[in-house]
């Protein structure tokens, strides 16, 4: 997934061209192509990942979390 969208990536990049007043501009098709993919094959891939390591891998805590004046010090807390 992460080499077909690094493709999708370089394509874009490679294949765009400089506007009339000299700005970048990323060739849509491949724009469109490789965002349909990773709207297609995400959950696979999330599901994936929660089959390998557990579903604790998606509920980590975030910095918000950790900055929270109640959940922080509790997170903190050697377990």
């Amino acid at each position: 997934m992460r080499e077909t969208c690094k493709a999708f990536v370089i394509a874009v990049e490679e294949t765009g061209l400089l506007t009339a007043g000299g700005l970048f501009k990323p060739n849509n098709v491949y724009v469109d192509l490789g965002r349909a993919h990773y709207l297609e094959h995400i959950h696979d891939v999330v599901n994936q990942l929660i089959e390998f390591c557990g579903r604790g891998v998606v509920m980590a805590p975030t910095k918000a979390d950790f900055d929270h004046p109640y959940l922080g010090p509790k997170l903190e807390e050697p377990t």
